[in-house]
């Protein structure tokens, strides 16, 4: 979800309100000269030419310093030195906090900066506090319509949403559209933008059909009041492109990220660091739809980006390196996705700490790798944790409670732990089936994974009603070659296989191994098991002349990946050597 921050000069605003604009022709010129180099980037420079119109505003006395200092503070702010930016806000906040006029509303000026350099360094708490004295010096010294309280009102709801208090966030939300209708700033950018954010405070609560209403105005009225190629233009699609893909309609998100990119890349350039969020959004949609050329492409001119620019940005690079670590993870390359969650994890470990709900996601995902490599103590152990930070955060209502139930079902299954499976898959179900659309493709899983439960059990009957109905679904939401069709085909080959009706599975399992063989890369981890159970298949029926070829294949994908004395090559290999004998 993308957060619209004003940036840089909101000082600018006070210039003007204090009509001393023109006074001092050395200052004026060094603050402009200071912001044309902010606007190309080029920010040594213009932190030196800042500290230059500051010294001149001290040296003469006057007004222009507290427009100074603010200044200076900013441009730490964007380039992420925190520290230097908050403790520049703080000297503001203390020099005017107890100002009986309006040289107050600096100190609210320097706690708002101080609540979104908080803000983006997820600690909320402090983010909270400050917005809080913010709000309370703005509205006494220029009112609560202002564009200052509202601002900064946005942002404490934005701020309550990320703690996890929906109610109290859902309530700010409401007012402030209360406020901005009952004003001429209704049509305001920041009125779009706070349309905006509410949805996306209601996708996460799955109340979709809300966001749909908040998504398409906030769409609407940012293409009547800018224009087309606006920035926040580009932050709408965004988000609105997120709505679909949490609706499981990847195909409706698509051109709408497609949009936000083009619009960045024309304003600022293909190796802007404002094209990042857009070019990360699509790769993530690539991934989830089996499109790994595309999205290999996407992200690695998301790692462009980053290293042209320096980029210490850290929620987006996060959200880079996840991408990349997914992809190797759905390409089969399990060693270097491990790798990278590792570092992943211990960065956000360091930096949010061990029970914010994003280091909760990259947890979800990683157990997700343990688990396709046999590491299950691992998986669980990560899967547990990360379900626990989930509920504390989000209740019941978040999609990654559901990934984790059916990470825990599949390891305590393959473990023939079938009642404790059992719990985890019925509440999942109960979950899916009670508060999230019927089209959602977290249905379609719970389905699958229900399927195996049953097909484990030997309830063949259960398994195929449960298997079939989220092939149905898959096809429904993915089309027809995606890699989770090809999983469907050949958990409905396994099922054939032990119903006896072998020329149907030998249908299934052809079906996902002419598709792997279409999508996926050649030494996918997937192939091999698929290669293999046809295989079995063919041992079966006593036709070990189509058997061979088979092995030789899995053989080969095995040492690849895993290594020659890897338990996988040589199960592979003892197999070969039956079939020799």
């Amino acid at each position: 979800m993308v957060k619209y921050k004003k940036i840089i000069f909101i000082v600018l605003c006070l210039i003007t309100a204090f009509s001393v604009y023109g006074e001092d022709g050395q200052w004026k010129t060094l603050f402009h000269e200071s912001e044309v180099e902010f606007k190309l980037q080029h920010y040594q420079q213009a932190i030196k030419i800042s500290k230059k119109a500051l010294i001149v505003a001290v040296k003469k006395e006057h007004k222009y310093v507290p427009f100074s200092v603010l200044q200076l503070g900013q441009l730490y702010q964007v380039q992420g030195q925190y520290k230097k930016a908050a403790s520049i806000y703080k000297l503001v906040a203390d020099k005017f906090k107890n100002s009986q006029n309006e040289n107050k509303q600096f100190a609210g000026i320097a706690y708002k900066f101080l609540a979104e350099v908080y803000g983006v360094q997820n600690k909320y708490s402090e983010a909270e506090y400050f917005d809080k004295k913010a709000i309370k010096i703005f509205s006494d010294v220029l009112g609560e319509y202002s564009s200052f309280v509202l601002s900064t009102s946005e942002h404490l709801a934005f701020i309550c949403q990320k703690k996890g208090q929906f109610d109290k966030s859902e309530g700010l939300y409401k007012k402030l559209i209360e406020k901005y209708q009952g004003s001429i700033k209704k049509y305001s950018k920041d009125y779009i933008v706070l349309l905006d954010d509410f949805a996306s405070l209601y996708d996460i609560r799955w109340r979709f059909v809300e966001a749909k209403e908040l998504h398409e105005k906030a769409f609407k009225l940012s293409r009547e009041y800018l224009n087309d190629n606006h920035e926040i233009v580009a932050i709408i699609s965004n988000s609105y492109g997120v709505h679909y893909v949490l609706r499981g309609v990847n195909k409706a998100a698509e051109p709408f990220f497609k949009k936000a990119l083009a619009i960045m890349e024309n304003k600022f350039g293909k190796n802007h660091p404002k094209t990042l969020n857009s070019l990360n959004h699509l790769g993530r949609l690539y991934i989830d739809n089996g499109n790994y050329n595309h999205a290999k492409s996407v992200i690695n001119k998301s790692l462009s980006v980053i290293e042209v620019n320096h980029i210490d940005n850290k929620e987006e690079k996060s959200f880079t390196y996840t991408n990349l670590a997914n992809f190797y993870f759905k390409t089969g390359n399990y060693k270097k996705s491990e790798e990278l969650f590792t570092s992943i994890l211990q960065d956000e470990i360091k930096t949010l700490g061990p029970k914010n709900y994003k280091t909760a996601n990259t947890m979800s995902n990683f157990a997700s790798v343990y688990y396709e490599q046999d590491k299950y103590n691992e998986a669980e152990k990560l899967a547990k944790q990360s379900l626990d930070i989930y509920e504390n955060f989000y209740g019941e209502m978040y999609f990654g409670i559901i990934s984790n139930l059916i990470t825990l079902a599949d390891i305590n299954t393959s473990h023939h732990k079938y009642t404790q499976a059992k719990k985890y898959l019925n509440r999942a179900l109960s979950i899916t089936e009670n508060k999230i659309p019927a089209t959602s493709p977290q249905i379609a899983k719970v389905k699958n994974t229900m399927g195996m439960y049953y097909l484990y059990k030997y309830n063949l009957v259960e398994a195929e009603k449960y298997l079939t109905e989220a092939l149905v679904l898959r096809k429904k939401l993915l089309g027809e070659k995606h890699p989770s069709i090809i999983s469907s085909y050949n958990n409905l080959g396994l099922l054939k296989d032990m119903s006896g009706d072998y020329a149907k599975s030998k249908e299934y399992y052809l079906r996902s191994i002419t598709l792997a063989d279409e999508i996926l890369p050649e030494n996918h981890p997937s192939k091999a098991i698929y290669l293999n159970n046809l295989a079995s298949l063919y041992i079966d029926k006593k036709e070990k002349d189509k058997a061979y070829p088979l092995l030789e294949r899995v053989l080969a994908i095995n040492i690849n990946l895993f290594g020659k004395e890897s338990s996988r090559a040589l199960v592979a290999k003892e197999r070969l050597k039956k079939i020799e004998s």
